[in-house]
């Protein structure tokens, strides 16, 4: 099984984009800010992730976040989706 690495990258523009891999087991569809992290979530099923206190900010002041999602292996080109924030 694939260790899941996942990593926030705050642009200088103020977007958040978070990149995954492997890709998510369910097709995301929205982002929640959620106590100190995020919920990634779609098809019923979520992804909990932690967060610093800049990147809830900037998610929330841009209104969701971009997802990429990589593949498990090799070098293909990741998934975008582009998630809204939903209370």
């Amino acid at each position: 099984m694939t260790q899941r690495v996942a990593e926030f990258i705050l642009s200088d523009a103020g977007g958040v984009t978070l990149s995954v891999r492997p890709q998510l087991p369910f097709l995301p569809d929205a982002v929640r800010l959620a106590g100190p992290g995020v919920e990634v979530y779609g098809a019923g099923r979520r992804l909990q992730l932690e967060a610093d206190r800049e990147i809830l900010i900037a998610i929330s002041e841009a209104g969701g976040l971009l997802l990429l999602e990589h593949p498990a292996e090799g070098e293909g080109a990741p998934r975008e989706l582009e998630l809204i924030l939903v209370e």
